[in-house]
């Protein structure tokens, strides 16, 4: 039986080529990746859909270039957490310029966000928001939901968005960012001000339950500039 992380790699990897199966050879270097990744759960989910474009040899050794075996470390800084960020450095190294920058975007939101949204607040650039979400889903760096009312709700697990915002704070764009997220829940919220008076209301306030959490960011930012 294979070990659990090895289990993991392969069941990632059919979900993106059902018909990938390794051989007994193949399986080895799995589980070197595996190894390499301190067979953090997380890090394989991340890694393993990479053989859409890699062969299991060029992602083992791409990864002993880009995630060298740490030990050690500082106490903040923990070696499996480096191991961590290294992987989620590392699938962000392959994303394209323009999916790139809709990642580190993306991380102003909290709690999740909708297309509408992530198209007013990180509008594409080379590519469209659309596709650029359905790349960071297929790189496992952003998850997609469907809601109660059908619609499909975005987010990014936390220790990804702490790497993106960090990397966002660097490009220098989050103040950007940041108006642009304020300004659209500010209108979303004026828009819906009398949301328990109208027809559909329920769903409205449902609504704005899920965007909670965006809400009060926003809220946050704006006595941030008003300070």
């Amino acid at each position: 039986a294979f070990m659990p992380s090895v289990r993991l790699f392969v069941e990632r990897a059919r979900a993106i080529d059902p018909a990938f199966a390794p051989s007994e050879a193949q399986i080895g270097i799995v589980a070197e990746i595996c190894r390499r990744l301190e067979s953090l759960p997380l890090a394989i989910e991340l890694v393993a859909p990479r053989i859409r474009h890699l062969s299991l040899v060029e992602l083992l050794e791409r990864l002993e270039r880009r995630l060298p075996l740490l030990t050690g470390g500082s106490r903040n800084h923990p070696s499996r957490l480096q191991t961590m960020r290294n992987a989620i450095a590392w699938s962000d190294d392959l994303l394209a310029p323009s999916e790139r920058a809709l990642f580190r975007g993306l991380a102003v939101f909290v709690g999740g966000f909708t297309l509408a949204a992530a198209e007013r607040v990180v509008p594409g650039q080379e590519t469209s928001v659309v596709d650029g979400l359905g790349a960071l889903i297929d790189a496992s760096l952003l998850l997609g939901e469907v809601s109660g009312d059908g619609t499909v709700r975005y987010r990014m697990l936390e220790t990804i968005r702490e790497f993106a915002r960090e990397k966002l704070e660097e490009s220098g764009d989050a103040r950007a960012v940041a108006d642009a997220h304020a300004a659209y829940f500010l209108e979303l919220a004026e828009t819906h001000t009398l949301a328990g008076l109208m027809p559909d209301g329920g769903r409205v306030l449902a609504m704005l339950m899920d965007e909670q959490a965006n809400l009060r960011a926003a809220l946050h930012w704006f006595a941030q500039m008003n300070a």
